[in-house]
């Protein structure tokens, strides 16, 4: 499952006809994006409807893309991964579904799926001096990622001739581990809190565990943005204007309008997109602008002043959330709880020896020890909500 820039889509292609994958280009749009429910539905029942068409390997559904694509692509690895065996985000901002979505994203669920990240050093939305903290603070919550950058390039794919060989390597080691013997898991309640073999199911916000860290990073919002979209099928000279973003900008401030063509900005001269990111380069937050623009046959000139610096965290913490550390061996399962007050165990034969009982110890204390058995109308609702021949639990264990 791939989101890129259409000029990069055959190179992709290349690879994928070369191992022989399939290559899924869902595309987003109002009331559809990567962190809504309906976009990220939209994904996974897309996902769901090659399966049933085509016989896909399980195992290996990986998901990737560039900018708002990788974004949303950190975004699956902490809120919804198991359909997945890695994630590959490009040039993306791990913060995007916390600030635009307003979803609660956990970074240590990272811990759950190889990533690798790439930020390049001159892009103008996510430039890799930002983003190189907020790919540390991830780490440091245990993020299974490796993390690369390239100088040279601006928000583009035009290191895609070096990096796609390596993301094919990468994509082949990296087949999803359906049984990981570890499993981090953090969320506010169940829509979000699915990692692997173990769900959150509702917490109770007092007790909260020495380790249960917010794991979070300040950051300054530097990005010089005009605050309009491009009329990308305007073929004259200028950037025409297709309309304005919602909210304060120096486009709205300067009064720039929809239809305007911009011919020239801080005195140069602007015939593309390409121009007006130069003139962005030689601009700071709460600059003076001036541009020039056709509007209705005539030549005017617009004022504005870029808005200041803003100060934010990647990650607003808006609720309380819960969180289990858990690993299992033979048929024990070990977990350490932070303000969890039930969560479920799915069970698979592959996981333990099921004429045997299953024990489940929480802090310490041994809340389950049973024989676990299989419950066929149990495993045909899981299947028919994934429709993953890998992942059919046979039943499971839910704890208070």
């Amino acid at each position: 499952v791939f989101d890129a820039m259409p000029a990069h889509h055959q190179r992709i292609m290349k690879i994928a006809m070369d191992n022989g994958w399939f290559v899924l280009f869902p595309f987003g749009q109002s009331g559809a994006v990567w962190w809504d429910d309906v976009g990220m539905n939209n994904i996974l029942n897309q996902i769901r409807t090659v399966k049933q068409e085509f016989n896909i390997d399980d195992n290996r559904v990986w998901m990737g893309g560039f900018s708002d694509g990788a974004s949303a692509s950190f975004m699956f690895a902490m809120v919804k991964p198991n359909d997945f065996g890695a994630f590959v985000p490009l040039n993306g901002h791990m913060g995007v579904a916390a600030l635009d979505g307003k979803l609660m994203t956990c970074p240590g669920n990272m811990a759950n799926t190889p990533i690798h990240a790439i930020c390049t050093d001159n892009d103008g939305l996510y430039p890799a001096a930002v983003m190189r903290e907020t790919i540390k603070m991830a780490l440091e919550a245990g993020a299974d990622m490796m993390y690369r950058e390239y100088n040279g390039f601006g928000h583009d794919f035009g290191y895609a001739g070096e990096e796609l060989p390596i993301i094919d390597k990468f994509l082949n080691c990296h087949p999803r581990d359906r049984f990981p013997h570890k499993v981090y898991c953090e969320s506010v309640g169940p829509d979000f809190g699915w990692m692997r073999w173990l769900r959150i199911e509702s917490i109770d916000p007092k007790g909260r565990a020495q380790w249960h860290k917010n794991h979070n990073s300040p950051l300054v919002d530097k990005r010089i943005t005009f605050g309009f979209f491009i009329d990308d099928k305007f073929e004259g000279s200028g950037l025409k204007v297709d309309k304005l973003v919602d909210g304060s900008s120096l486009s709205s401030e300067a009064g720039l309008q929809s239809e305007d063509v911009i011919v020239e900005c801080q005195g140069q001269k602007i015939e593309g997109n390409d121009d007006l990111n130069k003139v962005k380069q030689t601009l700071n937050r709460g600059d003076e602008v001036t541009m020039k623009v056709i509007r209705q046959g005539e030549v005017v000139e617009l004022n504005g002043k870029l808005p200041p610096p803003v100060h934010y965290l990647l990650m607003p913490q808006t609720q309380p959330t819960g969180a289990l550390k858990a690993k299992y061996t033979a048929n024990s399962f070990t977990i350490e709880n932070s303000q969890v007050s039930k969560f479920s165990i799915f069970i698979h034969p592959e996981m333990v020896q099921l004429d045997q009982p299953v024990r489940v110890i929480v802090d310490g204390e041994e809340l389950f020890n049973e024989i676990v058995k299989p419950d066929l109308e149990f495993m045909i609702e899981n299947y028919r909500n994934h429709y993953d021949d890998e992942l059919i639990y046979v039943n499971k264990i839910e704890v208070e």
